[in-house]
């Protein structure tokens, strides 16, 4: 589409394109348009990448990013067939690197911030064992974001992925929140931190579908009773927690539909029914946030030596 003009649907603007296809579906969301191309009078792609062109690539979204620039820089790329296009033909540049394990891509505007001092690694050095379960869509945030912009695993990590529906999300909102939970409940009794990410209250929250969401939030509330009861067994403890907020607030002040990340505070919530429950408080941390739950979790497991920069725990010891 992007280098030979090649698309299921031609417009003239992009205020056509999306008139028109949300016409054909009114229900198509952003991220589900099938590719067009924008032409001029004469039925000619305006803007084709051609050789010699520089490209800088300012999207975000890491997992996007990869793709796009693998397809524009990797000589082996097996992929789809890009016919007599060459790496050689452009100069691809991205805002940042993307994959800090392959260096992707080459050529960039900021270099990376280098992340040290991972929980993943602490926990190696401590020898415990870890998993990481997700379904596709929030594989990379359990594993490659979590541990420090790396899918390289530490001595005793595991990761297990489970693919994703590709149909949109609120038509199967309960998504693999069941799958999720039984890989982990099968896997308890072998490794002493597993980390899971259910990723319905985010992605079904996107459609503002009010009872796809409500749907999505029942099937992880009945998810991790499940799992509370089975850790409970074990003797384990729970800590339930979100990066941002989304499902709770679908509606903005006028009522219309809101599809965006909310900036609502989220809870912290550590489920314990162990005999170490009386052994630790709430700590007073000003300003509580994702960036105090590693040492959170190293004081549950039992390790006070965590690196100072990792912050506050949000327990303390009485």
């Amino acid at each position: 589409m992007m280098v030979y003009g090649e698309a299921d649907y031609y417009f003239r603007t992009p205020e056509e394109a999306l008139q028109i296809l949300r016409r054909i579906n009114p229900e198509v969301q952003d991220q589900y348009l099938p590719p067009f191309v924008i032409v001029d009078d004469m039925e000619k792609p305006i803007g084709l990448v051609e050789k010699g062109d520089a490209l800088i690539y300012f999207d975000f979204r890491a997992d996007r990013a990869i793709e796009i620039a693998q397809a524009f820089t990797y000589w082996d790329f097996p992929y789809f067939d890009r016919g007599d296009y060459k790496p050689s033909d452009v100069y691809f540049a991205g805002m940042t690197e993307y994959n800090s394990d392959t260096h992707v891509p080459e050529h960039r505007l900021v270099q990376p911030a280098s992340v040290i001092g991972t929980l993943n690694k602490f926990l190696e050095a401590r020898g415990v064992s870890q998993l990481a379960v997700s379904e596709t869509v929030k594989f990379g945030h359990v594993t490659y974001y979590f541990n420090g912009c790396s899918y390289e695993k530490a001595k005793g990590e595991e990761f297990i992925e489970i693919d994703s529906d590709t149909e949109p999300f609120e038509t199967r909102p309960w998504m693999k929140s069941a799958e999720i939970t039984d890989v982990v409940i099968k896997n308890l009794s072998s490794f002493k931190f597993i980390r899971l990410n259910y990723p319905g209250g985010d992605m079904v929250g996107h459609t503002a579908n009010m009872e796809a969401t409500i749907f999505a939030m029942e099937a992880i509330d009945l998810s991790l009773k499940r799992l509370a009861t089975e850790i409970d067994k074990i003797g384990g403890v729970l800590v339930i927690v979100a990066d941002h907020g989304n499902a709770e607030e679908l509606l903005d002040a006028d009522g219309n539909l809101k599809t965006s990340h909310t900036l609502n505070q989220v809870p912290c919530i550590i489920y314990d029914n162990t005999d170490n429950r009386d052994r630790y408080k709430k700590a007073d941390v000003m300003n509580p946030g994702l960036s105090n739950l590693a040492a959170t979790i190293a004081v549950l497991a039992g390790y006070g030596d965590y690196p100072s920069a990792w912050g506050e725990s949000l327990i303390e010891l009485v």
